[in-house]
């Protein structure tokens, strides 16, 4: 008997799982991910057998009765009204359910208990209501009838008192802010009540009127509401200028379009160590890196590893979605901390392997250059140096020649399973042609160097979505070895890759790559992460967000590049290879996201908090002196100093404390990464 769930899914009503017994989504970002898509809900009823399940009321409009509204409504010809919609749910408390269409353009929202009747809500765009056979309390969900058999379009249109009744319950409490409806919206909230409070202020509010303004129009306004603290900051922030200043405060802020607001990522910290092994190949690069290096980097040294198989793959494989194995990577580790051995490692397999002509040049002058560099080499790795200064240069349009070099990088990696074709010129003999380009890229650079190169545009770009950074040790212990000769197996398994032609004489031409086939749940793994991926880019929001669109094609070629490892002879993408893949680069993307989040900035008061907050953190858990810190930040003056270490108290980041010598007491900074687990943060006043 086919499930309830794939039913509702095939008569056309948008379903996702439910947790079990309860009406909590499984589903993160339900309202986009509900589904009529079968093949959807079926493997959400694999993976959640015990489901309760949900239909999104999006387009509907279910008028939710609770037990104490049983005569209403107590019009007679509005109750028949009611009960014209073939579709009525009994609800376990001993309600009703009644399904409608919304009129056409129309955009019907929930409402609360009150806007209809006492004890009467409404589900309709944005929202869910539980369906049956939902289970709550031991109860199920039953329909009226038995089962459902109608269409969402064949319901009956919801009636026309019920729309007029609730227009006029709507006007009454809209006020004429935000987006038009009363509402201000995540994303415009830091920006609104800040113009508010500047508004107020140049007409000489004090700080009070000014919090008690903004903290009303917060709970009324706000969807959702911003946190008290943050509300106090505001009103701190604008009172403590003049009223003549007010204005270009404000200006210099930039607030209609404050950066990750409400968007911090966790940090899920370094790679963890049961990801730095790749059976076969890749595994021993790295025990040859290891074995030479003077300062052992093993997260490096699988990056260097992964992207040289990835080069001496190219063009010769794929799966049955059509993935390449070419990969950027970026190696980061601070300077003399052992960052260059990975490269050598890759340099020494190719030359002494014979295939030099793999090896790119270690900088790229201009874009015409590196698509020379690829038409002459089709399956190339360039090792970039210092790649984060690079980026930053490349990144600056007055630079023409050098910020197109991104373009053509991100056009190559797109088009790997396709035809590369440069830009145009006046002599079109000097348009290149390159089928399945293969354009490879480990690049290491300086924390600093790379972090400080980001920027709003390069999150939003699209470039650093193809990439994988790594993060070394920067305390790696130096130690004394002997270089060990390189193993022939290494060099054997590099020529065997060379001499792999799956599209026989023509393969360089036209090349035919080998399809490498995945196991059911290596696939199930797959589609389950594209939707964490969507999720996590939805949740995030632009620019945080934009880190994840690429982030399935990255874990697809990092399982090709496992499966290739672990058996070159006869590879398949196995449950163990997509598992790998998934963790490795939801963790980097993660990671990556946090890093961004400490760095980028969108205005100035932002840029200057972070600033300050990075000198404070990397001073250690002994923290930094105030007179230390004063030194460092001479770029602001005193009031904004204050200003800036009072948000950073405020909101938990650093802790101030006086600390006793044998002269006068020392005022101390510590940021919150290296207060014992537990210990509160003391909001004290600069």
């Amino acid at each position: 008997m086919q499930h309830p769930a794939l039913q509702l899914a095939e008569l056309g009503y948008r379903v996702f799982p439910l947790t079990p017994g309860q009406k909590t989504p499984l589903v993160n970002a339900w309202v986009e991910h509900a589904s009529t898509d079968e093949t959807q809900v079926a493997f959400w009823l694999e993976q959640y057998p015990t489901a309760n399940w949900a239909i999104a009321t999006d387009g509907l409009i279910v008028i939710d009765i609770d037990p104490g509204a049983e005569h209403w409504p107590d019009n007679e010809a509005h109750a028949r009204d009611l009960m014209a919609t073939p579709v009525i749910a009994l609800t376990p408390r001993g309600g009703k359910h009644y399904y409608f269409r919304q009129p056409a353009g129309a955009n019907m929202r929930n409402t609360q208990n009150g806007q209809l009747a006492e004890h009467v809500d409404t589900r309709a765009n944005g929202g869910y209501v539980a369906a049956a056979p939902s289970i709550v309390n031991g109860k199920a969900y039953k329909w009226a009838a038995g089962e459902i058999d109608t269409r969402p379009e064949d319901l009956p249109i919801v009636p026309a008192w019920v729309v007029n009744q609730l227009s006029q319950s709507q006007r009454r409490q809209n006020t004429t802010v935000g987006n038009g409806d009363g509402t201000i919206p995540d994303g415009q909230r830091n920006g609104a009540l800040t113009r508010l409070a500047g508004a107020m202020r140049r007409v000489g509010a004090t700080e009070a009127d000014i919090l008690a303004a903004i903290a009303h129009a917060n709970e009324t306004r706000c969807q959702p509401p911003l946190e008290q603290k943050e509300i106090e900051t505001i009103a701190h922030s604008v009172a403590s200028y003049p009223p003549e200043d007010v204005t270009a405060y404000l200006t210099s802020l930039d607030i209609d379009d404050i950066a990750f607001e409400g968007k911090t990522p966790d940090d899920p910290g370094p790679l963890p160590a049961d990801l730095l092994h790749v059976p076969g190949f890749v595994a021993d690069v790295v025990a040859h890196n290891l074995a030479g290096a003077h300062k052992a980097q093993p997260v490096l040294a699988m990056a260097a590893a992964l992207s040289l198989l990835a080069t001496l793959t190219g063009r010769k494989i794929t799966d049955t979605q059509g993935t390449r194995t070419n990969l950027y990577c970026i190696g980061v580790a601070g300077t003399s901390t052992g960052k260059q051995r990975a490269r050598e490692v890759t340099k020494d397999i190719l030359y002494s392997s014979g295939l030099e002509k793999m090896i790119g040049p270690e900088s790229i002058g201009s874009a015409q250059g590196l698509v020379g560099a690829v038409e002459a080499q089709p399956a190339i790795l360039f090792q970039l140096d210092e790649i984060g200064r690079y980026l930053k240069t490349m990144g600056d349009a007055k630079e023409a020649f050098l910020y197109n070099i991104i373009s053509v990088m991100m056009r190559l990696f797109t088009d790997s399973a396709s035809i590369f074709r440069s830009d145009a010129v006046v002599d079109p003999k000097r348009i290149k042609t390159i089928h399945n380009p293969h354009a490879c890229i480990y690049g290491t650079t300086t924390p600093d160097a790379l972090y400080n190169s980001l920027t709003i545009d390069s999150l939003q770009d699209g470039f650093l979505s193809r990439v994988l950074v790594f993060e070394g040790d920067e305390n790696a212990a130096k130690r004394w070895i002997n270089k060990p000769t390189l193993p022939k197996t290494l060099t054997d398994q590099a020529r065997a890759w060379s001499d792999f032609s799956p599209g026989g004489n023509l393969s360089s031409v036209n090349p035919q790559p080998l399809v490498v086939e995945s196991t059911p749940m290596a696939r199930r793994i797959m589609y389950s992460f594209d939707t964490t991926a969507q999720d996590e880019q939805r949740r995030l929001g632009p620019p945080l967000g934009d880190l994840w669109p690429r982030a399935v094609e990255k874990a697809n070629k990092l399982a090709l590049l496992y499966a290739c490892s672990e058996n070159a002879q006869a590879p398949v993408v196995t449950d163990a290879a997509a598992t790998w893949a998934v963790e490795v680069v939801t963790h980097l993307t993660k990671r990556l996201a946090f890093l961004a989040s400490r760095w980028v900035s969108e205005n100035r008061l932002e840029r200057s908090i972070k600033r300050i907050e990075r000198l404070i953190e990397t001073s250690g858990p002994g923290g930094i002196p105030k007179e230390h810190l004063t030194d460092a930040t001479q770029w602001c003056n005193k009031r904004e100093r204050d200003e800036f270490l009072q948000t950073l108290i405020e909101a938990g980041r650093v802790r101030l404390q006086t600390v006793p010598t044998r002269g006068r007491p020392r005022t101390m900074f510590t940021h919150r990464r290296w207060l014992a687990a537990g210990e509160a943060t003391e909001a004290t006043a600069v």
